[in-house]
Parts: structure tokens; sequence; C-alpha cells
């Protein structure tokens, strides 16, 4: 089973973030395992965001957090 969130354009990385964030709490309050979870943005900032050795963002490490989480029972991918 995939499911596949697409996040729309957004001008400020801040959003995007807190977008990809939404959709992951959503899909843990939904309970989805062991499925393929592709998480689409066009942000190139925000998928850096999460590649960087040190986050200095609360919103980063919050949306981090949540995409591990996620992870321990999906495959998560943020495309």
């Amino acid at each position: 089973m995939g499911i596949v969130s697409f996040l729309g354009s957004t001008p400020q990385c801040s959003r995007q973030i807190y977008a990809i964030n939404a959709h992951i709490t959503e899909n843990i309050e939904k309970g989805y395992k062991s499925s393929n979870i592709y998480i689409l943005t066009d942000s190139q900032v925000g998928i850096k965001a999460f590649n960087n050795f040190q986050i200095n963002s609360k919103l980063v490490w919050d949306c981090h957090q949540s995409l591990m989480k996620h992870a321990e029972h999906n495959r998560v991918q943020l495309v």
C-alpha cells in the first residue's frame, strides 16, 4: 500500500516544513503501518533542512522527530 502526499508550492521554507509535519501527523493519527509513504515537495530548501548535520530550528526538529516516528512502522520518503 502506498500513500502519496503532494505539498504545493509555498514561498517560505517554514510553511513547507509545517505542511510536511501536518501530513506526517495526520498519517500517524490514521495509524498507517507497513506502508510506503511518499511526501512530495518542490521545496529544495525544505529537503535540505533535514539533511543538515545540525538542526537549528524547533520546527525542523519537531518535523524530523515526526518523520522518524512514522518511519518506525512505514517506509517514508521525502522527495
